[in-house]
This record gives structure tokens, C-alpha cells and sequence, in this order.
């Protein structure tokens, strides 16, 4: 059995792009991100290391954004980082709806309408608009691309401007114009892993938080901005509690992991692992403080080891509680992985341990308490899998595998999230490999069924074409029920009444597993009819 993912409105020559194809895998939509208006676009620039453009590597292919999924009124807003001559130099911005994974609308911005490159940091939505936090670089860039994507410790610097969409048509409404020559503007150093965050504070105010790393000194800077980049307060300076040691040989050098919560405290890692090997020195902290008042310190002493090379500390975007995060570890060689899902000061409610993510295999975290998942990316024989494994008590179950067909591709997971119909929004960046090397890296998601993750689908007792099961049935008014073939089917599906009466008709192609909205559909029982090759099939379905 296979599924073909057939993009939307994908930007590639003829020729170069193929659909990406996975054994049996069938999520309910599927929406591969793409500028397409960049397709062929010629650019001139001593910064740029391929003359023309077609749609490779155009979005950098980190997760949304937003952290979580940002839904609203039943769409899904998809923001991304742009590279347009070998650096940042913008956004794409997508409405997509939620239950169809249709594109609504588009928009897009870089050098090809502005004179300077933008960095998006954070977008939020407000009043009936979409409101984008970015960095305007104002300085000259070096002479190589590396000043905004690679290295904050760079002469390249911004300054906070303020994008705001309107949510229905996708039209900029507004943009924020700062003053460059003002004195008291704050000039941004936009880097890597997140070592500058932006916060709105309410009152068209906003929070900027930087790491530094200087002159064996770390420390976290904190700013109020008005929305056209103006410092409105005394910065107030975090010290690293950590004394005594010599930074130049630590492995974290210039990024730093933290965030603010809604109440306003900053959770950040503040940990020294000497680089030259284990030893005495190395220690590890959550500061959490408020304001400019260390207010809690949580030692992670149990938590070092050998062969631990650093942390990484998170919001965790799974869990609908401001006061949960994710600790993860970084090993030396990258071959495990430990993370922990906490909450309040360090209540451990969850934890992933000596999870394998060895050479050649890639892996997403996902717990909601209930449900926790190990999504991988693994090779076997020259023969890749994308397997989703439930880990419970410290072992791992393999609960479903989907073979990826083409050689050519391997797919990375980025994020799984579960949305509050049980559905889950699967984020991975896709990339196409071509003698060895990265050639295309295209930002996919897919919206999946929780029964496809477990592989739990109802039994189809027949054989022919058109045979089906539905699920669940009866059915909730408003909802929606899942029709499950055989296999992989094109063909047609009328819905009609008692009387006789159609009340719907729709196509489908390629799908094993076809979703049917009951939106409009009063309480009573209907007759399914499914065409498939001219074979036909029907069963009853009761609406409650």
C-alpha cells in the first residue's frame, strides 16, 4: 500500500521535486510550505552563493515560530523564516484551515521589497491581527552570511519593528517605523538557539531579553521597548551565579536556553561543563527570576554526568499550563537523550530517559501526561522508517512504522502536538538528498489521527474497491466521522437521506482513510455511498 504526499502550490522547476511516498501513512491533510512566488527568481548579490532561486532551502526549517501551534477560529497560522541571498532576510506567513489543510492566503516579505533583511522573533495574535515581533538589521552586514542566521557575537545589529496582518485577508495593516537616529533606540544583536526573545507586555510595550557571553562574563540583559524599538527603562543585568571557573573552555560559549512566563519570571539555564573533561567544576541551575530579583535557584547537580555536553530549557508548548517546561540534555556524541517535563519549581512529572538518538536517527518528544511518544527517524539497510513508539516506565513500544519508498528523502521530525479534538499536528522538515548532499529541506505538516499513531483502524470485512468501515458510528452532529478502506482508493462519496434525497457528493483521491464533516447534518440516520472503479458500496450511519 502507499500514499504519494502531493504538495500545495509547491514552488519547483519542473522536474526537480518528487512527492515524497510512505507506506500506508494517511493523515487526514497534508501542507508542504512554499514561497512560490521565489521559483526562478534572479537576485544579484555579493552575498549569495547560488545566483538563482528555485524554491530549495527558501524557509529555514526550524518549528513554528510560535512554540505551539497557532489556531484561531479554525485556522492554523504558519510563520516561518526566510533566506533570500544566503541569510535571513524575511518571512512567509500562511493561513491554512484546520480541517482541510487548504492555504487561504499568503503573504511574504525580504529583500526583494525592502532595503533592509528582517528577523522574525515572535508573532502573537491580537485585536483581529497577526502581529509579527521582528529585527530590522540597520548595520552593514560582513562580507559572509553569517551575522544573523549562524553568530550573534557579530557587528550586524536591528531594531525592533512591529508587523501587524490582518487575520481575515492576510493585508499588512500596519508596520511600525523606528527612528534609527534616535538616541534612545535599542540596537538588537539577533542570533542563534533563541539567545534574544521578544514578549509582548500589553500596552503596545514589549520585553527583550539578550544573552551575552563576554570577557568571562555571562548574563542576561532586560529591556522594555515601546513597538518602534525606544528603550523605556533602566536595562536590568542577570549575572551568572556561577563564579570561579574559565569560560573559554565550557562548551557553551555564546547561547543561552531560557523564557518568560506569563507572570513575568525568566526560567533560564545558568550550567558550567568544562570542555576539557568532567571534573570538579561543572555545575548546573534553573535560575528563575523576576525582575531584576533572583527569586529561585534549582540545582541539576543530579543531573550531570561524563558525558553531558549541556541543556536545553523550554516553555513546553504540549501542556496547557504556563507553569510546565521541558529540560532535555545534550550528549557529547549525540547518541541519547534525557528530558523531563516539570512543573512549579521542579516537580518531575514526566521523564524521557536514555532515550536512543544515534547516528543516522532523528527523534521528537511528545508527552501530554497521558499520552508520550517517541517519534523517529531511522534507516535500517539502506531502508528508512518514520516510527512513532509510546514510552512508558522507561521502555519503549513500537506502535506504528511507515516506510518512506524514495531513497532520495529522509524526514525529520520536528514536533508533535495534539489538538483538543484528539487529532495531532505533525511538523517535519522533509529533505531531499542528492549524492550525499542536502539539495531541497521542505517544511511539511501533516494533520494526523490519533488511531494512525497507535495503528488502531476498524476492520473493512470485504475485499472489493468501494468496501469501507466507519468510525465511530453512531456519530456526534458537528463532528465528524472516518471512513477507512482497504486500501489506497480514488473514487466518490454521496451522502443521502431516508428519502432518497443526496445531501452530498464528494470526490477523494489517493486516500485509505477519508474524513467526512458532520457540520450541517441533523440527528437522524443517512446512507453512505462510496463509487470506487465503478463498484459500488453503502452502509448506514447514525447522527446524534
Amino acid at each position: 500500500m502507499q500514499f504519494a504526499f502531493t504538495p500545495n502550490s509547491i514552488g519547483q522547476r519542473a522536474g526537480i521535486y518528487k512527492d515524497l511516498k510512505f507506506d500506508s501513512l494517511q493523515p487526514i491533510w497534508t501542507y508542504v510550505s512554499s514561497d512560490h512566488s521565489i521559483v526562478n527568481d534572479q537576485i544579484d548579490s555579493p552575498r549569495d552563493r547560488d545566483a538563482e532561486f528555485d524554491g530549495y532551502s527558501h524557509i529555514v526549517p526550524v518549528d513554528n515560530i510560535s512554540g505551539k501551534p497557532l489556531i484561531h477560529n479554525g485556522y492554523l497560522y504558519l510563520v516561518h523564516k526566510t533566506i533570500y541571498d544566503g541569510d535571513v532576510s524575511g518571512g512567509l506567513i500562511e493561513k491554512i484551515n484546520i480541517k482541510t489543510g487548504k492555504l487561504i492566503w499568503q503573504s511574504t516579505f525580504d529583500l526583494r521589497s525592502l532595503e533592509n533583511r528582517e528577523f522574525i522573533e515572535g508573532v502573537y495574535i491580537e485585536e483581529g491581527n497577526l502581529v509579527l515581533m521582528c529585527y530590522e538589521i540597520v548595520t552593514p552586514d560582513p562580507d559572509i552570511p553569517f551575522p544573523v542566521l549562524y553568530n550573534s557575537n557579530t557587528i550586524a545589529r536591528g531594531v525592533l519593528k512591529i508587523r501587524k496582518y490582518n487575520l481575515q485577508t492576510g493585508t499588512l495593516e500596519y508596520v511600525s517605523t523606528p527612528d534609527y537616529h534616535n538616541e534612545n533606540i535599542k540596537l538588537i544583536t539577533p542570533g542563534p538557539d533563541n539567545d534574544v526573545q521578544c514578549y509582548s507586555i500589553g500596552n503596545g510595550n514589549y520585553e527583550l531579553i539578550q544573552f551575552y557571553f563576554w570577557d568571562q562574563n555571562i548574563r542576561l540583559y532586560v529591556d522594555t521597548l515601546s513597538e518602534n524599538g525606544v528603550l523605556l527603562n533602566t536595562t536590568d543585568t542577570l549575572q551568572s551565579q556561577i563564579e570561579g571557573v574559565d569560560w573559554t573552555t565550557a562548551y557553551r560559549k555564546s547561547t543561552s536556553a531560557f523564557f518568560r512566563s506569563t507572570d513575568g519570571k525568566i526560567y533560564w539555564l545558568d550550567y558550567y561543563i568544562n570542555g576539557d573533561g568532567f571534573n570538579e567544576y561543572d555545575q548546573a541551575y534553573i535560575n528563575i527570576t523576576y525582575r531584576d530579583r533572583l527569586v529561585d535557584r534549582i540545582d541539576l547537580d543530579d543531573k550531570l554526568n561524563e558525558n553531558l555536553r549541556g541543556f536545553n530549557l523550554d516553555k513546553y508548548q504540549s501542556v496547557e499550563d504556563d507553569n510546565t517546561y521541558w529540560l532535555s540534555d545534550i550528549n557529547k556524541d549525540r547518541s541519547y537523550r534525557n528530558g523531563y517535563l516539570i512543573e512549579n519549581h521542579f516537580d518531575i512529572i514526566f521523564d524521557f530517559s536514555d532515550v536512543e538518538c544515534g547516528s543516522g536517527s532523528y527523534c521528537s518528544f511528545y508527552s501530554d501526561i497521558e499520552n508520550n511518544y517517541i517519534v523517529r527517524y531511522e534507516n535500517e539497510n539502506e531502508v528508512s522508517y518514520l516510527r512513532f513508539y509510546e514510552y512508558l516506565d522507561g521502555t519503549e513500544t513500537l506502535i506504528s512504522e511507515f516506510r518512506i519508498t524514495d531513497p532520495n528523502y529522509i524526514c525529520i521530525p520536528l514536533s508533535l502536538h495534539k489538538m483538543t479534538n484528539g487529532d495531532y499536528l505533525f511538523i517535519v522538515s522533509n529533505r531531499e538528498i542528492v549524492d550525499n548532499r542536502v539539495r531541497g529541506k521542505f517544511k511539511t505538516t501533516y494533520l494526523i489521527s490519533e488511531n494512525t499513531i497507535k495503528n488502531k483502524f476498524p476492520t473493512v470485512n470485504s475485499d472489493n474497491d468501494a468496501s469501507f468501515a466507519i468510525y465511530p458510528n453512531p456519530v456526534v452532529s458537528g463532528t465528524y466521522a472516518e471512513l477507512y478502506f482497504n486500501d489506497v482508493v480514488s473514487g466518490v462519496i454521496e451522502v443521502f437521506d431516508m428519502s432518497g434525497r443526496r445531501i452530498n457528493r464528494l470526490s477523494f483521491r489517493n486516500r485509505k482513510l477519508f474524513r467526512l464533516e458532520l457540520d450541517d447534518m441533523a440527528h437522524g440516520m443517512y446512507l453512505i455511498k462510496v463509487s470506487v472503479n465503478g463498484v459500488n458500496h453503502t452502509k448506514k450511519i447514525v447522527v446524534i
